[in-house]
C-alpha cells in the first residue's frame, strides 16, 4: 500500500481530506468508534454503514474500522492504538492524518503526535479541520482538486445522515475546499 489516511472518526475523510485520499488511493482507517448512541441515538453500526457508502462514493476501499472508543480519556488504550497506527503505517510511502490544532479535537491531535512519534520519516499530508467552536480551520494551503471530485466528495458527505442529528452538523456548512497545514 503506498498512502494511507487516517481519520479520527467517521465522516473526517469525506468532510476534511477526501481530494488527498482521491489523489493517493489512500487506504482509509477509522481510528475510533462512534459512540453517540447515548446522546445522539446513532449507533454504531449505523455511523460504520455510512462510512462505508461513503468512501465506496469516494471510489475508495474501506474503511477499515478501529475499535477504540471515542469518549475515552487519551490514556485509555494508548498503547494498543500506538501499536495499531505502528502497524499501519508500516510500508507506507504517504501518511494523511489530520494536522496539530491547538483547539482542535483531542483525538485529532493525538492521532498525528502517534505517527510523528511511530513514522517521523515517512511524507506526511496534514488535514485542517475545525478548531474551537466547530469552525472550520483554513489557516493553510489550499488543495487542488478535479471538478469530477466535487461530485464524489458531495456524494459522500450526503452518506452522513445521521450526523444532522448532531450539533456538530455545521461541519458540513462549507464542504467544498480542503486545507493542508
Amino acid at each position: 500500500m503506498s498512502a494511507v489516511l487516517f481519520q479520527p472518526h467517521s465522516d473526517d475523510c469525506a468532510l476534511f481530506s477526501a481530494y488527498n485520499a482521491i489523489r493517493f488511493e489512500a487506504k482509509v482507517i477509522t481510528c475510533f468508534r462512534s459512540v453517540q448512541q447515548d446522546v445522539f441515538g446513532i449507533t454504531q453500526d449505523e455511523r460504520h454503514a455510512e462510512d462505508i457508502a461513503a468512501m465506496e462514493a469516494l471510489g475508495l476501499a474501506g474503511p477499515e474500522q478501529w475499535y477504540f472508543p471515542d469518549d475515552g480519556n487519551d490514556g485509555d488504550g494508548i498503547h494498543e492504538l500506538r501499536a495499531a497506527l505502528s502497524e499501519a503505517v508500516a510500508g507506507c510511502k504517504i501518511v494523511i492524518t489530520p494536522a496539530i490544532e491547538p483547539t482542535a479535537n483531542r483525538q485529532h491531535n493525538l492521532v498525528c503526535r502517534l505517527v510523528d512519534e511511530i513514522s517521523p520519516s515517512t511524507t506526511r499530508i496534514r488535514y485542517l479541520t475545525y478548531s474551537a467552536g466547530a469552525v472550520r480551520s483554513t489557516n493553510g494551503r489550499e488543495v487542488a482538486f478535479s471538478p469530477e471530485w466535487v461530485y464524489r466528495k458531495l456524494a459522500a458527505l450526503s452518506c452522513y445522515r445521521s450526523q444532522a442529528k448532531a450539533p456538530s452538523y455545521i461541519h458540513f456548512v462549507d464542504p467544498l475546499i480542503e486545507y493542508v497545514a
